[in-house]
């Protein structure tokens, strides 16, 4: 009974800070979006640029700073908490950059913050498999992973998370979670030390630390 109640508690903080990470995250991908269109825009200025060195298939500056504005009002939207309105946000910077990685991301974050978790793991492995490297894009994978029930797959995505990004404590914290929902106590424990050795007040972390710890003591 412990135990339940100790992994019920686990999961309802897991979610708590899921959202609130999300946001931090979308808010990332927003800054970044905004720097890749100054480089585009700068190029523009310059008689324009080598296509290899263009994120984008398209590199017209106006439609970078369209889709940044739609994706400024979706942030401003998701932290009030307008989660429709918030999505239609992100579907329309989907169709001025359709299949984007960063713009994957984001809706993929979104659908997950409310709960969509199909849909959002599909929006998230578009992002991965259109940008192999983009670390917060696994994390957010292997989040919906872990609420989907599907704890290997989640491990694959975190671990990869920290690897392209081992300063990540968040992905440590999730990746140890989730090696702990598989019952590899030992792999649990050394990822959320690591989490707590990169961010102290981890309160994922350390709750999961806790339940941890609680369980192996018991006869």
């Amino acid at each position: 009974m412990r135990l339940e109640r100790d992994r019920a508690f686990s999961l309802q903080l897991f979610s708590r800070w899921r959202l609130w990470d999300a946001l931090c995250r979308a808010t990332r991908s927003l800054e970044e979006l905004r720097e890749r269109a100054k480089r585009v825009e700068l190029g523009c200025s310059h008689g324009g640029i080598s296509r290899r060195h263009v994120p984008f298939e398209n590199t017209g500056a106006q439609n970078y700073r369209r889709c940044i504005f739609v994706l400024w009002m979706a942030a401003m939207l998701q932290l009030r908490g307008a989660t429709q309105k918030t999505l239609e946000q992100y579907q329309q910077a989907l169709a001025l950059r359709p299949a984007d990685a960063t713009v994957e991301n984001a809706l993929g974050g979104a659908l997950l913050a409310s709960h969509q978790i199909p849909e959002a793991i599909a929006h998230l492995t578009a992002a991965v498999n259109a940008r192999p490297e983009y670390s917060d894009a696994h994390y957010n994978l292997g989040i919906a992973q872990t609420t989907a029930g599907n704890f290997p797959a989640a491990v694959q995505e975190l671990a990869t998370a920290v690897k392209l990004k081992p300063d990540d404590a968040g992905a440590e914290a999730s990746l140890g979670a989730a090696y702990g929902e598989l019952g590899e106590t030992q792999k649990a424990i050394t990822h959320l030390n690591r989490a707590l050795q990169l961010d102290p007040g981890n309160a994922l972390a350390k709750e999961n630390l806790e339940a941890l710890r609680g369980t192996s003591a018991q006869p």
